[in-house]
């Protein structure tokens, strides 16, 4: 189930930029929010090629309905904090 495991990937990748944060790892940050987003931008893609989407598992699901219903996950909340200081819509 390729949209199951880009899921949970989308979930390390927010733990990586989460954690990046708490330790003040400026280069970790940026790698993290670079894979994350063109992560995110790739299930986005799928989701809107796919008529049905099925997800087992109960984290991957958690991760699909936070994307989905517009509460996002702690690295979408990190990209938005950054916009807003920076000023930049990239």
């Amino acid at each position: 189930m390729p949209l199951q495991e880009d899921l949970l990937e989308l979930g390390i990748i927010d733990r990586r930029a989460a954690k990046a944060v708490a330790n003040k790892n400026v280069g970790d940050l940026i790698e993290a929010i670079q894979e994350y987003q063109k992560l995110r931008k790739s299930i986005r893609t799928l989701l809107l090629s796919q008529s049905v989407t099925s997800v087992n598992d109960k984290t991957a699901t958690d991760i699909l309905k936070k994307i989905t219903s517009g509460e996002g996950l702690p690295a979408d909340k990190i990209i938005e904090h950054i916009l807003s200081v920076t000023g930049s819509n990239q």
